[in-house]
């Protein structure tokens, strides 16, 4: 397994650090709508323009193309579906943090409000997080074990403190990224998917069971 690292590599690796400071310091995010914002410009924009002018490469780096579907691909992203969900309707029925239930009831109290926090915020949450830990990454050609490791760190982190999930639930976004990259299928579009499936469980239970919610 290679460890070193180029200059290059160096660089890249400091470069999306001070991305995920920026995120992780930027003052003015104070509602959903902020945060967004605020996942676009560092974890979107800001390594585009990195890529185009310091990397001097083309966005078609980029590659957001559907994967060619293989069993392998079929199988892991299956694998990786499998075990979020376990793992999800098992954290129901383990101790979390009650804030987030505290937190999180006036927007499960609806249908509508249920909805709209999953799609207009779950959603594009992890497209974009996704982009910056899966495909920026990738671009940067870093060597397999450090995308790994920065990658899935920065997945896991930034979706547990930007939803306010208790840190018993760091595996529904850890483990995908790990399974997916065993099988060397990982991209945006399996993690995105896992990796909402996993969330939308552990909230229908919620709702469902502790809210009362006709959901």
């Amino acid at each position: 397994m290679n460890f070193s690292l180029s200059r290059n590599n160096i660089v890249s690796l400091a470069f999306a650090s001070i991305c995920l400071a920026l995120f992780a310091y930027f003052p003015t995010r104070e509602s959903v709508w902020e945060d967004v914002a605020t996942m676009i410009s560092f974890f979107v924009i800001l390594p585009i323009l990195y890529v185009i002018f310091i990397l001097k490469e083309s966005v078609r780096e980029f590659d957001l193309s559907i994967p060619h579907f293989t069993k392998v691909f079929a199988l892991s992203t299956c694998f990786a579906l499998l075990v979020v969900v376990l793992y999800a309707v098992a954290i129901f029925f383990s101790p979390y943090n009650e804030s987030y239930i505290t937190d999180i009831s006036p927007v499960f109290q609806t249908f509508k409000g249920f909805t709209l926090y999953h799609v207009a915020f779950i959603l594009p949450a992890l497209v974009l997080v996704t982009f910056f830990s899966e495909t920026f990454l990738r671009v940067l050609r870093l060597p397999r074990i450090y995308f790994l490791v920065f990658g899935g760190i920065s997945f896991t982190l930034i979706l547990i403190s930007l939803l306010g999930l208790p840190p018993i639930a760091s595996p529904i976004f850890a483990l995908p990224f790990m399974i997916l990259w065993y099988f060397k299928t990982e991209n945006i579009y399996s993690l995105i998917f896992s990796v909402f499936i996993g969330i939308l469980t552990y909230n229908v239970l919620i709702a469902k069971a502790l809210l009362n919610s006709k959901i």
